[in-house]
């Protein structure tokens, strides 16, 4: 009976001890991290609050869904090629080792929204022999990100204000022939004729357009003063390497 035990007593500890040399042999993990900062709505030269009404900001469902086209943007797509594509990520040991760097890159970069803030973080673990490529990943791809965002918008913004030039200069030739006419009919009418009718029908037809005018020309200015303004996602914290605590 001692025997068995003994020998019992004997496997436990070589499993014990085979998991301990198997531990100790693991290489340490580390994680590189980068934060963004994410405003609800694009910051202009304006304070916030000067700028926009309450009815300007997006609601809560708005800016979940925004979040999560964030999250999307940055851990794939167009991103990672560019970052992947820039020279010194060829020079990363880890990625030239695998068969597809962009496939490895998606399944391994994490991001997400710190707490329900409006904290976006971009993480990426691997060996802390590996601490500066994976530092070096993080900050390239954090880089492809604000870089991409920032060329959409640019995009987005002279597109329509172009549009809204557009616009302004179709109201604005209206508003001369309106003028012109009214012109005439006020000249020929009377009150109670026909001519003075029109008269007034056109003059609120005007009204009109001049407030259209108006929208169309603050329209304008809103978007060449964002074309300006701060970017509505800022890295605040570049890659580096989170200490565990």
């Amino acid at each position: 009976m001692l025997k068995w035990i003994l020998c019992i007593a004997g496997a436990i500890a070589l499993v014990v001890i085979g998991f301990a040399v198997y531990w100790a042999v693991q290489p340490s993990k580390v994680t590189a991290v980068a934060r963004f900062f994410v405003y609800d709505k694009r910051p202009t030269l304006f304070s916030r609050a000067d700028a926009y009404t309450d009815s300007d900001y997006p609601n809560e469902l708005q800016i979940r869904r925004y979040h999560a086209t964030l999250v999307e943007r940055l851990t794939g797509g167009q991103v990672i090629r560019s970052a992947i594509n820039h020279p010194e990520m060829q020079k990363v040991a880890f990625l030239r080792a695998v068969d597809d760097p962009y496939e490895w890159l998606c399944d391994h970069l994490e991001a997400e929204f710190e707490n329900d803030s409006d904290i976006l973080v971009l993480r990426l673990e691997g060996n802390e022999s590996e601490a500066e490529q994976l530092e070096t990943v993080v900050r390239l791809v954090s880089d492809a990100f604000t870089d991409r965002l920032e060329e959409t918008e640019r995009i987005h913004l002279s597109k329509d204000i172009d549009k809204l030039e557009s616009e302004r200069g179709r109201v604005l030739k209206e508003i001369r022939v309106e003028l012109a006419e009214l012109e005439k009919y006020r000249t020929n009418s009377g009150e109670g004729s026909s001519d003075y009718v029109e008269t007034e029908v056109r003059e609120h037809q005007l009204q009109t357009q001049f407030e259209l005018l108006d929208q169309l020309s603050k329209g304008i200015k809103e978007r060449e003063f964002d074309l300006q303004a701060e970017p509505r996602v800022m890295l605040v914290e570049d890659a580096y390497i989170e200490s565990e605590e």
